[in-house]
């Protein structure tokens, strides 16, 4: 079933593909920076790695956007910290109400308060992913498919 899963993230065009990287590298250029919604500065993140459907200033609808918005989706929920470049969601018995962008080893950069590099579990929290960003970033560093296992 991983064999699966990775040959179809190959299969996602350059076009369509987040580049995590870009997101993070984005991320922490302007994190200390601006006056701007939380959501505002994910979704400026993400569009920095090529996101160019979901864009928008309140949490709850780009977390809505970003699981909902597209059929197939393009993104998935994991557990924190998730890949990098990942979107990690704040929420209470309302629903989502922060988020912040996951460097993927356990730190995020968040706006508003602009907490840029500090540990980001906290609160109740779960993370949106893109589809294939960590299987691609693995495969992209000269691992291969053979006979090992993909990292979990």
């Amino acid at each position: 079933m991983r064999a699966i899963f990775v040959i179809a993230a190959l299969l996602v065009t350059p076009a369509s593909a987040l580049d995590t990287n870009a997101v993070v590298g984005w991320a922490d250029q302007n994190c200390a920076t601006g006056t701007s919604e939380c959501s505002e500065f994910a979704s400026d993140a993400l569009k920095a790695g090529g996101e160019d459907y979901c864009w928008n200033k309140w949490a709850p609808t780009l977390v809505n956007c970003l699981l909902y918005g597209k059929n197939p989706p393009h993104y998935y929920k994991t557990s924190f910290p998730g890949p990098r470049g990942s979107v990690v969601v704040y929420y209470d018995s309302k629903g989502p109400y922060h988020v912040a962008i996951s460097k993927g080893d356990g730190t995020t950069d968040q706006h508003n308060h602009n907490a840029c590099g500090e540990y980001g579990a906290w609160g109740n929290h779960y993370v949106i992913a893109p589809y294939g960003a960590s299987e691609l970033a693995w495969l992209q560093h000269g691992n291969s498919t053979g006979n090992e296992s993909l990292p979990k």
